[in-house]
């Protein structure tokens, strides 16, 4: 009877703890790593990590403009823990594409401390050049800007940026840590009748921390709709995007998407930009492919968007004719004063 509970134990210990290994580099292989924006080819290697004991991924790409996406392996139902183990002393983005209820949507993990609209900051210890693990529960920041979406699946990983990952595992449940155990407490005897003395704490320098104002982000402009309509079946062509910058001018945009024009259902096109200081802007555009489903308030608000962006081009066309009409009044008026030289010239002669 005790031998049975032991297997029902650890049967479901099994159950709780599943997991899924997507990358975990000891096959030696690099073909499930896709390369993006024409990556050069020999910026990713498979090598054997001295202070790990273990094989990892190294990426030797400089700047956000190239990129390495992974394809993840089917995962089992509701597998929404993700970790992965990462050594990185620069800027990195992480991005995770999700299927969900609600079409695709992105998660972006950046090194930096601010947090945005389906973006977070894991702060600036994650590129210390260290070994480190990160942990994210994808529900729970998926839900914390819009508890709707559910997830159904981890489509892909994508990473921009220079460093060593390792170890990309989904799992159902929190994974778990080794306990530090705290220092046992040493109890000193006391002695009767011994003064003793008290030795005030010593003060702690206070260290001044100097920091350089943030320069402003990028900003990224989608050329036509936000919302584009297909049937099942019609390309997909891309309306266009820039991206610019006050200190840096034009900046390349990056465009990551997943559409399948032969399934109905919403996609995000999701567009990035970085400027040289690491910072980052982003925009997306959905893409409707077939009949789309959407409750009440996805179409009061798409109506409202399509109102919103027929104001805009009705604002554009005013700006255009009152442009129009102030450069003619312009001209007139210089008209008029060229007419009025004219004149005192020649009331000047006569005179």
């Amino acid at each position: 009877m005790i031998f049975i509970k032991f297997i029902l134990i650890f049967l479901l210990t099994l159950m709780l703890q599943s997991k899924t290994i997507h990358e975990d580099a000891e096959d030696t292989q690099l073909t499930r790593w896709k390369l993006i924006n024409a990556t050069p080819i020999n910026s990713i290697h498979n090598k054997l990590d001295n202070q790990k004991k273990s094989r990892i991924i190294e990426f030797l790409a400089n700047g956000h403009n190239f990129g390495y996406e992974l394809k993840m392996k089917k995962q089992k139902k509701e597998e929404y823990w993700l970790s992965w183990q990462m050594k990185f002393s620069k800027d990195f983005v992480v991005i995770i594409a999700l299927d969900t209820n609600r079409g695709q949507y992105y998660l972006v993990y950046t090194s930096g401390e601010d947090k945005s609209y389906m973006q977070y900051g894991l702060g600036a210890t994650s590129k210390n050049g260290r070994w480190q693990t990160i942990e994210r529960n994808l529900q729970e920041d998926i839900a914390y800007f819009d508890n709707r979406v559910k997830i159904l699946a981890i489509k892909s990983f994508v990473l921009k940026g220079s460093g060593e990952l390792d170890n990309i595992i989904t799992t159902k449940n929190r994974f778990n840590r080794p306990q530090i155990k705290p220092p046992r407490e040493v109890v000193l005897e006391s002695v009767i009748n011994v003064p003793t003395k008290v030795v005030p704490p010593e003060k702690k320098k206070e260290r001044k921390i100097f920091t350089l104002a943030k320069k402003t982000s990028p900003i990224v402009h989608l050329k036509g709709v936000k919302t584009i309509k297909l049937k099942r079946g019609e390309a997909y062509v891309e309306p266009g995007v820039s991206a610019n910058d006050e200190q840096d001018g034009e900046l390349n945009v990056v465009c990551i998407e997943n559409i399948d024009v032969n399934q109905d259902g919403r996609y995000m096109i999701l567009y990035m930009a970085t400027d040289s200081d690491g910072n980052i802007a982003l925009d997306k555009r959905y893409v409707d492919v077939g009949t789309v489903v959407m409750d009440k308030e996805e179409v009061v608000n798409e109506q409202k968007k399509q109102e919103d962006e027929k104001e805009e081009e009705k604002e554009e066309e005013s700006l255009d004719d009152e442009t129009k009409e102030r450069n003619m009044q312009i001209e007139v008026w210089e008209r008029k004063l060229e007419l009025k030289e004219l004149e005192l010239k020649r009331n000047k002669n006569l005179l």
